[in-house]
């Protein structure tokens, strides 16, 4: 939707790699005992704030509800710290199940002397990490060391997600091409993850509690989703909008096609009030084919020769307010 005093361009869109600033990874620690939850996030607090999250409950139930809308939310975490014995659920049990959502994290066991052929058996069963005994003070002698060595460890292999929308489904699925066409043509980055082929796809459908009979799954930046959505629904949560926001206007375009965008363009720039309707995309099927040069009443924003090498730009007709 368009009005008035207008300036109209052709914007180049290629492929760029955006540098965002790495987010601080998570420390979960779990213990039902509070004194002795509070010691040891004390203790970690103090010697990794500045480069990690620390996050501590009594719970282990609360933890893993924790770590699953972590996980939508694209955050990491690097190392579990768990109590063993614990009344919800052991700690061997909770790392089991945390491992199925961040398996790459680290995990260290707080053991009392009679829990360490419980905590032997783990090390196979849970790939556990480390068994760590009962007091550990001082720390700087008895955890900090063993800490350190476990997240440098972990840093070594960690490989940064990109920030973006992610659609988890079936590749053959009618529904997910519709998602991803939408979205794209909007110019909305995503990640698109068959669930049949990406192990990745398994760990947001546990995290989201939802079965494969209701993908398409999109997962938005904020860590809240949809299953299988309709468009508008998906369109709503992007923020596009889907209402006009005057109730009269002097002309109204359907379809945001090349002649539509035109159109609209010369419409406002008379003065006009002008409300362009379109179901799918700005640019219709003239966005999605790379090798056109120019859109019907617009004009290059650069000329052809400052295209990057090698790139193959689509042309998006759009208006914008000076």
């Amino acid at each position: 939707m368009h009005s008035g005093n207008t300036e109209t361009y052709i914007e180049l869109i290629w492929p760029i790699k955006i540098e965002g600033k790495m987010k601080l990874p998570y420390i979960i620690i779990v213990d039902d005992d509070t004194q002795v939850l509070r010691a040891i996030q004390r203790d970690i607090r103090s010697e990794y704030r500045d480069e990690y999250k620390v996050a501590g409950t009594e719970s282990a139930s609360e933890a893993l509800d924790v770590i699953k809308e972590l996980k939508l939310k694209n955050e990491v975490v690097a190392l579990f710290i768990s109590d063993q014995r614990m009344p919800e659920m052991e700690g061997i049990v909770f790392l089991e199940k945390a491992n199925e959502i961040f398996p790459a994290a680290k995990k260290v066991l707080l053991t009392a002397y009679s829990d360490i052929e419980a905590a032997i058996k783990a090390i196979n069963n849970v790939k556990l990490d480390y068994y760590l005994l009962k007091p550990w003070h001082p720390p700087e002698e008895k955890l900090f060391p063993i800490v350190n060595d476990l997240l440098n460890e972990w840093q070594a292999l960690y490989k940064p997600d990109h920030e973006a929308i992610r659609i988890i489904g079936f590749q053959w699925s009618p529904k997910s091409h519709r998602i991803k066409e939408f979205l794209s043509g909007n110019l909305f980055p995503y990640i698109w993850m068959d669930v049949e082929k990406d192990p990745e796809a398994d760990k947001y459908l546990i995290s989201a509690n939802v079965s494969r009979s209701n993908l398409p799954l999109v997962v938005l930046k904020d860590g809240s989703y949809i299953q299988d959505p309709s468009l508008p629904e998906v369109a709503e949560r992007v923020g596009l909008q889907q209402r006009a926001s005057k109730e009269m206007y002097d002309v109204l375009i359907i379809g945001a096609g090349p002649a539509g965008l035109a159109a609209s363009v010369y419409g406002s720039c008379e003065g006009l009030k002008t409300l362009l309707i379109e179901r799918s995309n700005p640019g219709g099927q003239a966005s999605r084919v790379p090798g056109l040069k120019i859109i019907l009443g617009f004009l290059p924003a650069f000329p052809v020769r400052n295209y990057p090498e090698g790139q193959s730009p689509k042309h998006f007709a759009s208006v914008q307010k000076y």
